[in-house]
């Protein structure tokens, strides 16, 4: 298995399209991923506390909010090889 599949098997799809969704915009708030995922606020809360404890994301205060960014590891993660390279675009099957 490759792809979007083998990397929501790894981490499950929820944390797959949360990881995705950083790594594409470069960063996002907690409410910022919510929002675009269409899940609650404690879940992507949940899901960044769980990528930023295996080290796939970092998070920094904002003034009242955190931003959270992928970090080197998460961005290999996204990019592996069998996921298409640095090229390919970071979406994860919904």
């Amino acid at each position: 298995m490759t792809g979007p599949s083998a990397l929501a098997s790894l981490i499950g799809r929820t944390r797959a399209r949360v990881l995705a969704e950083i790594g594409a915009a470069g960063g996002h708030t907690t409410t910022e991923i919510a929002r675009r995922l269409l899940i609650s606020p404690a879940s992507a809360s949940e899901h960044a506390y769980a990528l930023r404890a295996a080290g796939l994301i970092s998070t920094e205060r904002a003034g009242v909010c955190v931003e959270h960014r992928i970090t080197r590891l998460g961005r290999a993660l996204l990019f592996a090889p069998g996921r298409g390279g640095a090229n390919r675009s970071p979406t994860v099957s919904r």
